[in-house]
């Protein structure tokens, strides 16, 4: 399959030393004023790329989506119906999550054979329905899924170290990615990435003091995310670097979510992933897509967060 889609070589090339990921977590650099700049000519350019990677829709000609987690799965959704749509891409959009759901209780509760899900259908139409207590065996036989996500939020410990990080998901996320191969063979697999939380973020022990403890947190993100990726060959959407592209950028900033940590409607976290996503799984740019949330976001804003989720998606070397 090839689509036409904005060129990411060059993007890539230019901040591929601080994307690799080692046996430890790299230093986060996020994007200079003149890498910025640099973005804003490579948007402007096309060319015709092999995008045989891609997940293929059915023979219905729409792309059933599941996306596994917790409560980060549930906000961009919606978002992700009316950019897709926009873009001409038929979707099924579904989300299965337990409020702070981590890949060992995904586990377990799939051995035990658990009804503790909700399973949230986004139509692309607008708006949501839900089948409620239901297993992960349900939800997997809900459709023949094209697309099937992991996700896990990190917040037991904002400064935690990499490996504390890694041993909280190797070995359970190996384990689900089986299992997910096992129930949908056909199924493209993919890692969706979060995000380090608001500076200013504050829960009991839990204080996101300043940027470097933000850039700290991110660091050990993108480390183990990169370790899932490579270890269980799947494919990332990679919002996490989306939000540190668009916090870089003065005319976004650190005001993507709603409460300093789930990605925000008005705050921009929801249109970012659902824009990272488009580019993720279709190769269509983002970039000028015309639909509009119904809540209140900018038109700069908007257009600043489709070239911050453009560049993420540009810079990914893991497809």
């Amino acid at each position: 399959m090839k689509k036409k889609r904005y060129s990411g070589a060059l993007f890539a090339a230019i901040l591929l030393s601080s994307f690799l990921v080692t046996s430890c977590a790299p230093s986060l650099s996020p994007p200079t004023e003149d890498e910025i700049l640099e973005t804003e000519e490579i948007l402007s350019t096309e060319e015709w790329v092999d995008d045989s990677h891609l997940p293929s829709p059915g023979d219905d000609g729409v792309l059933d989506i599941l996306l596994i987690g917790n409560s980060f799965c549930t906000g961009f959704p919606d978002e992700m119906c009316g950019v897709f749509k926009a873009a001409g891409v038929k979707t099924n959009i579904y989300s299965v999550y337990y409020s702070g759901c981590t890949l060992e209780q995904h586990w377990t509760w799939h051995v035990n054979g658990e009804k503790n899900y909700r399973l949230r259908y986004h139509k692309q139409e607008g708006g949501h329905s839900d089948d409620t207590k239901v297993s992960l065996d349900f939800c997997l036989e809900k459709r023949d899924w094209d697309v099937i996500s992991l996700q896990q939020s990190f917040h037991a410990n904002l400064s935690q170290d990499y490996q504390d990080l890694l041993d909280r998901t190797e070995s359970y996320a190996k384990n689900l990615y089986d299992y997910l191969r096992q129930k949908n063979p056909e199924a493209k697999l993919y890692w969706h990435q979060t995000w380090a939380y608001e500076v200013g973020f504050q829960r009991n022990e839990l204080h996101m003091k300043d940027v470097a403890m933000q850039n700290k947190m991110q660091e050990n993100i993108r480390a183990a995310s990169h370790k899932v990726v490579t270890d269980n060959g799947v494919a990332i959407s990679p919002t996490g670097e989306a939000w540190v592209f668009a916090r870089a950028n003065p005319l976004v900033g650190d005001t993507l979510t709603r409460d300093q940590y789930h990605d925000g409607p008005e705050g921009g976290g929801q249109y970012l992933n659902a824009c990272t996503w488009l580019e993720t799984l279709t190769g269509i740019s983002c970039i000028g897509n015309p639909w509009r949330p119904s809540y209140a976001l900018s038109e700069t804003k908007i257009i600043e967060l489709q070239k911050a989720a453009h560049a993420a998606v540009a810079a990914n070397t893991f497809k």
